[in-house]
């Protein structure tokens, strides 16, 4: 089997409502990249690219289409379902830049999963038991919408939150009440500040959870690996590093620094699902707790995370957040319901899912053999 054509698609998220984090950063829609690999076998995969805007991680929509461009030479006639093989074209042809690769490598998965009958769950090590819990997001608002927003995400099903913080140290401080509350209420919550506290005040404000008796899961506290450790041993809070891990070397590095408790895998971060699953073999060997993600996406994306999660033992799956939460735009069906505040993964082939072509439009670029 050989890739013979590349389609690349490009379609915008408008946000229901505003979208903040620390620093004041706010986004009222999402641009997102579609691909579908076609090969000479008739089997269609499809992939998807969306970073979160351009000042979240190194990344922005248009990169991820320039990297796809540079990329397509070297990945036309690739076996698209030898995975590592891809990555490894992938990355001779053009090192770094894994927020463009997501796309190739989730629909090589793809496919590999429709030509096997099977669901990529199990070609990622198999199902584990039980439904994948989902966590909310909670956009940086007021302390009252902030709650607000949390009551009816709870009425949706949610019971795990992850609350954003907003990098004013007086303000976070207030806002562990709302945290407080979350957990009277019988719920779990995560205090992320998406790398927005300097090393100083994420020790306050982690001090002035411990003082109130909390012992809170902080969510990557400062922007570097480095400041977050130093955080979390001065104050003795345990941190799930996100925007800092993005290779599997961070992680060895974390494991043997007793670095963090937990591990946010976002797969357009790392390149795709099969360095994710690499750490997250990883990080399950090291007995790591996992919340698996992505920056943002449609159905496509949210198939492959759930693919992920699925795959990922229980004891140690954290949630899912849903890249599909935050907008109204469906481009593919097939993507399973929440039920409680849960998902299963499909039994169906590949990631599950149908494109809708009405949606997609026309294609910004196609390359073919």
């Amino acid at each position: 089997m050989r890739i013979t054509t590349i389609r690349v698609y490009q379609v915008d998220l408008p946000m229901t409502k505003p979208y903040r984090l620390s620093g004041g950063r706010l986004w009222t829609s999402l641009d997102t990249t579609v691909v579908a690999l076609e090969t000479d076998a008739g089997v269609t995969g499809w992939g998807e690219a969306c970073p979160f805007g351009s000042s979240y991680l190194p990344a922005f929509a248009k990169g991820a289409r320039a990297v796809i461009d540079e990329l397509a030479p070297s990945i036309l006639g690739c076996d698209p379902r030898r995975t590592d093989r891809v990555n490894d074209v992938m990355d001779r042809a053009l090192p770094g830049h894994p927020y463009g690769k997501t796309a190739i490598d989730m629909a090589c998965w793809d496919i590999l999963g429709k030509d096997a009958g099977m669901p990529v769950c199990d070609l990622m090590g198999g199902r584990a038991e039980g439904a994948v819990d989902l966590v909310s997001s909670v956009s940086a608002g007021g302390l009252a919408e902030t709650l607000s927003n949390i009551k009816a995400l709870r009425q949706r099903g949610y019971r795990k939150h992850s609350v954003k913080f907003s990098g004013d140290v007086s303000e976070d401080i207030a806002r562990l009440d709302v945290v407080a509350e979350i957990l009277a209420l019988g719920d779990d919550a995560l205090c992320d500040c998406n790398g927005g506290w300097l090393q100083g005040d994420a020790v306050a404000v982690m001090e002035a959870a411990r003082q109130r008796g909390l012992t809170l899961l902080f969510e990557q506290p400062c922007a570097t690996y480095e400041q977050c450790l130093a955080a979390s041993r001065m104050v003795s809070q345990p941190i799930m590093l996100d925007e800092s891990l993005d290779d599997v070397t961070v992680l060895l590095r974390a494991i043997a620094d007793n670095a963090c408790a937990a591990i946010n895998i976002k797969i357009g971060k790392v390149g795709g699902l099969t360095k994710a699953r690499l750490i997250r073999d990883v990080a399950a060997h090291a007995g790591l707790t996992m919340s698996l993600q992505d920056t943002g996406g449609t159905q496509i994306t949210a198939a492959a995370i759930l693919h992920l999660a699925q795959s990922t033992p229980a004891p140690l799956r954290h949630s899912l957040w849903d890249a599909t939460e935050i907008h109204d735009v469906c481009l593919a069906d097939g993507k399973p319901d929440w039920v409680d505040g849960t998902m299963t993964a499909p039994d169906t082939p590949g990631l599950g899912i149908q494109p809708k072509p009405d949606k997609l439009g026309d294609p910004v670029a196609v390359y073919t053999v």
